[in-house]
């Protein structure tokens, strides 16, 4: 796990090494071990290393391979093992033992084909010396990060746009459509652009070639996961296959040859890794040393300690817990927007940023977490409209009448009939309830994924669009700022494609998510998990906090308003001010408002070019 930076420069001959290091040395933090840098005419590939397979110096970057190919990457290849074999075969001869080295010889052998054959998460920067390509990729699903930014001189990319502020040329300007679009919905990083102008990043499951000597960026995407088929079997035969993958998902990313930890919340999905990581270690010293790190609170409704301790139980394993509270909050709050390097949606990414502080503290470089499984087995609550309204037009009205009940009896009537209309109601008209409760900032674009009429098609947008981006970007910053490789087993994407090929009815039953989930893992998480009914995830008592300190809250308002030229018209902001007074409920927007503040202030973002 590593950062990477580059330069192409387009009005000179040399690079500028100057620029190269500048920009290396602001993303120190993701890989405090060692550092390189590779120089030949107007191309400059840098690199910071954090080293997790092969120690040695082999496994130093920017790395050549026959004299031809150069690699700055970022990640891991879970399978190199298995690949490097099969090069092998094919006449590759390798001096090290590190990923890198199986990742230049599978493109060398295949080129961009190669990406086919990687199971991980990944971006990376390969240098053809022989056509003076650059050529630029991303995983699957985008847990790895890349950047670029082009001007009339030149060519940059870098794992975080911090890079880009060393340069000359480089302008804070604000994106003012995304920064509206995050105000209103609470979403970003769902497309190319970024809160920065003219900063892109390169999309989840793309590639990218700046052939040599030209200006111009080719972008393809190579991995698209909307082709999943149709799982055929029955419920029992998907639970083995799910059982089994995910089995080998986890296996796979405990490969290292440093100490790998886990997150655990108490809830199904990092449980499920914490009991498959023992179940896989077992009998060795691992399991003995297995340790995990959680985020608690001591008010009982906003804590999961019981759910906690009884996979601790199980497993045996060591438990280290923090504490978030707002003051330790509000203490790192500026340190945590800049490695964010944009704004971000609530106070619960704070509770994962204390989680991987600690991480490091307790030197444990490598951390397993659940990312991604919501998102493909329905495991948000909004995920119950779209699966009732498929029973009812697929004419299941005895399974649709159960569902009803359940989902009644849970949330109530009302609750019911919400969830079915909202989604019912076509994007349009969504964007005009809103533009008539909310005029203020109802500039807010429409978006064809706003909306979707299957629970596919909804854990597709989730996945694509809406949740899974912002997630992966904060796991990837909150880790990095202090240098810990993260990996996510629920993005295995033979478990992804998997998962979406599944009816809904082997996600969702009596109301009751990740059916399939629970019912795989029982026997190897705790039934009390298994059969869990609430979620809470990375949960803070946020409201109690503005209650507590509504004349703190009320002055930032007043200075975001000062910063941001007052974004989004002064009904937005009036709004805010009266939730805060009022704290009868937690109104998303106060903290929205009041990180996009602290983040122009801290970047120097101006809110339009001069």
């Amino acid at each position: 796990m590593c950062g990477i930076t580059g330069i192409v420069s387009f009005t000179s001959s040399q690079n500028s090494g100057t620029d190269l290091r500048k920009m290396t040395d602001l993303i120190v933090h993701r890989g405090p071990d060692s550092h390189g840098y590779f120089e030949e005419g107007r191309i400059g590939l840098g690199h910071r290393r954090l080293a997790i397979v092969d120690l040695s110096p082999g496994g130093a970057q920017p790395k050549e391979f026959k004299n031809r190919f150069v690699i700055s990457y970022n990640g891991e290849i879970y399978n190199y093992v298995e690949l490097r074999e099969e090069l092998k075969g094919l006449g590759h001869q390798f001096t090290t033992d590190s990923d890198t080295e199986v990742l230049l010889a599978a493109f060398a052998e295949w080129n961009t084909d190669a990406l086919e054959h990687l199971n991980g998460m990944f971006a990376f920067a390969i240098y053809d010396k022989e056509t003076g390509d650059l050529h630029l990729a991303r995983d699957r699903f985008g847990v790895k990060p890349l950047y670029y930014f082009q001007t009339p001189n030149g060519f940059y990319f870098a794992s975080e746009p911090k890079a880009f502020t060393a340069l000359n040329d480089w302008q804070s300007v604000l994106n003012q459509t995304i920064a509206l679009d995050f105000l209103r919905y609470g979403i970003s990083d769902f497309g190319a652009e970024t809160f920065f102008k003219n900063v892109f990043q390169l999309l989840p499951g793309h590639r990218a070639v700046l052939p040599g000597g030209t200006q111009e960026l080719r972008i393809k995407r190579w991995y698209d996961v909307t082709g999943s088929g149709k799982f055929k079997g029955t419920f029992a035969q998907a639970c083995e296959k799910f059982r089994n993958v995910f089995q080998d998902a986890v296996r796979l990313r405990l490969r290292s040859d440093v100490k790998v930890g886990s997150c655990l919340s108490g809830g199904l999905d990092s449980s499920s890794i914490v009991c498959q990581m023992n179940k896989l270690l077992k009998g060795t010293k691992a399991a003995e040393n297995q340790e995990t790190v959680s985020a608690c609170s001591d008010i009982e409704a906003f804590d999961e300690r019981p759910f906690m301790d009884e996979v601790i139980r199980t497993t045996g394993t060591t438990t280290h817990r923090v504490f978030p509270s707002f003051d330790r909050i509000t203490e790192v709050l500026d340190r945590a927007v800049w490695h964010q390097d944009e704004p971000f949606v609530s106070t619960s990414i704070m509770a994962q940023w204390f989680v991987f502080e600690e991480a490091r503290r307790l030197n444990i470089p490598v951390m397993l977490d659940g990312q991604g499984a919501d998102e493909q087995l329905a495991g948000y609550s909004k995920y119950e409209g779209p699966f009732l309204l498929e029973l009812i037009l697929s004419f299941r009205w005895i399974s649709a009448f159960r569902e009803a009940s359940e989902l009644a009896r849970k949330s109530g009537w009302p609750g019911l009939i919400r969830a079915v209309i909202r989604n019912l109601m076509p994007a349009a008209f969504h964007w005009l309830v809103s533009f008539l409760s909310i005029p203020a900032y109802s500039n807010g674009r429409i978006f064809p994924w706003m909306r979707a009429f299957s629970l596919r098609q909804l854990g597709l947008n989730d996945l694509m669009h809406t949740s899974l981006p912002m997630l992966l970007r904060y796991e990837d910053r909150n880790s990095m700022a202090h240098s810990i490789e993260s990996r996510t087993p629920f993005l295995d994407y033979r478990l992804v494609e998997l998962s979406l090929s599944l009816p809904p009815q082997f996600k969702i039953q009596n109301s009751r998510a990740k059916r399939i989930l629970r019912e795989s893992m029982r026997g190897i998480i705790p039934d009390r998990i298994a059969d869990r009914k609430d979620k809470m995830a990375f949960v803070t008592p946020e409201l109690l906090w503005i209650r507590a300190n509504r004349d703190f809250f009320l002055g930032q308002i007043d200075e975001t308003r000062e910063i941001t030229r007052g974004l989004g018209g002064s009904a937005m902001y009036d709004r805010v001010k009266e939730s805060i007074v009022k704290a009868d409920r937690l109104d998303p927007l106060i903290w929205r408002v009041w990180v996009l503040g602290r983040w122009m202030r801290l970047f120097n973002v101006v809110p339009s070019a001069a």
